[in-house]
């Protein structure tokens, strides 16, 4: 699985949605799309959130294993 889709695969388990996603990140659900697709990369402060998050929902995942 590539990175990208660990993000989408992760969010999809927990039953959330690129708006949803997209509030959680404070951007609009497009720029949450683009960087989701890879069109955009994701800046480290948003990195962190999203592993705080997934953790927080009973996802084990880390930095390295979601983005490198």
């Amino acid at each position: 699985m590539t990175k990208l889709n660990k993000i989408a695969g992760y969010r999809a388990s927990i039953n959330k949605t690129r708006p949803q996603m997209a509030k959680i990140l404070n951007i609009s659900t497009t720029a949450y799309r683009n960087k989701e697709i890879g069109l955009t990369p994701f800046k480290d402060s948003e990195k962190v959130l999203l592993v705080q998050f997934f953790k927080d929902n009973g996802i084990d995942t880390n930095i390295e294993d979601l983005f490198f």
